[in-house]
């Protein structure tokens, strides 16, 4: 069980698996609805109510501020791969957030 000593604050959370599945389908929701409002902000902001995770705990959480920004852009690529122009938006509004 020593080795287990830190998921005790894991446990409070979604997995990685439900975290991962949840924004991945929110920017495939998001693209269909409006796809001008698919930024890493706005994802993340979804995925949190939607988990009822507390806010800005995908921006302020070290490992998945990195992780939640990268799967939204490698799907929101995937989505639109004749599209740069909208790649380029979405990651200049995940500087901006």
């Amino acid at each position: 069980m020593d080795s287990d000593g830190d998921l005790s604050s894991i446990d409070s959370a979604p997995d990685t698996r439900a975290i991962t599945t949840a924004l991945r389908n929110a920017v495939q929701k998001q693209f269909v609805e409006d796809p001008s409002r698919t930024t890493i902000k706005y994802i993340r902001a979804r995925v949190e109510n939607e988990l009822n995770l507390d806010d800005n705990f995908l921006k302020l959480d070290s490992f998945w501020k990195a992780e939640s920004k990268s799967i939204i852009e490698d799907e929101a690529v995937s989505l639109s791969p004749h599209h740069h122009e909208h790649s380029r938006f979405l990651i200049y509004n995940s500087r901006v957030s």
